[in-house]
């Protein structure tokens, strides 16, 4: 899960920050964050590429060390969010790590469990959401 999301490929100049959108945030931080130490979290960062060279990798995890995860939408979804003030939530799952020697057959294998992998996790959420609204 995201506890925090940024641009990777966003540069506005000066005033602002690698990632920053001007006249938005730096990053944006998902609602429930009580939720966050069930799972894994931390910084997912997003660009308009591919992450397939891992010199790219390098180089964004060298600008953002903190980084836990890349993508390339859930930033986007998270600038939306707070353009419309809406409470949102991001959990992913990683299909592939970029620089394996067996970067295919871990990408392959990852589709043969994450449709059951997703819909447990999404119903532990779902589960963790309602028993916090009955606990309000």
């Amino acid at each position: 899960m995201a506890d925090e999301l940024a641009y990777h490929d966003v540069w506005c100049g000066t005033p602002c920050q690698l990632g920053q959108i001007y006249q938005m945030p730096k990053s944006y931080k998902p609602a429930y964050p009580e939720l966050l130490s069930q799972y894994s979290h931390g910084l997912l960062i997003s660009g308009d590429w591919f992450m397939t060279e891992a010199e790219k990798l390098i180089a964004v995890k060298q600008a953002f060390p903190k980084a836990l995860a890349v993508d390339m939408e859930s930033t986007a979804i998270a600038q939306t969010c707070y353009l419309y003030n809406t409470p949102f939530m991001v959990i992913r799952q990683i299909s592939d790590v970029v620089g394996q020697t067996n970067e295919q057959e871990v990408y392959e294998a990852f589709w043969q469990n994450t449709p059951e992998q997703s819909a447990l996790i999404l119903q532990q959420v779902l589960t963790d959401l309602q028993n916090q609204a009955t606990t309000l």
